[in-house]
């Protein structure tokens, strides 16, 4: 499924792309916590980003195509 919907390169496969990346790295996260009866230690994490992966697409041309 998510393949099938990436290879569309539509505005479904854009916002399925950001959700699975998020969901990816909350994973991550969630893997490297510490967490026990005295402390909780979540790990820091960096994530770089391409421009069109954090603006706002409402506000360019990709509005039009639904993204």
């Amino acid at each position: 499924m998510y393949y099938r919907t990436v290879i569309k390169g539509n505005a479904e496969s854009w916002n399925l792309r950001d959700t699975h990346m998020m969901d990816t790295l909350d994973r991550l996260i969630n893997l490297h916590s510490i967490s026990n009866n005295d402390i909780s230690i979540k790990p820091k994490s960096i994530v770089r980003a391409h421009n069109p992966h954090i603006d706002d697409a409402r506000f360019t041309d990709m509005k039009e195509s639904g993204m």
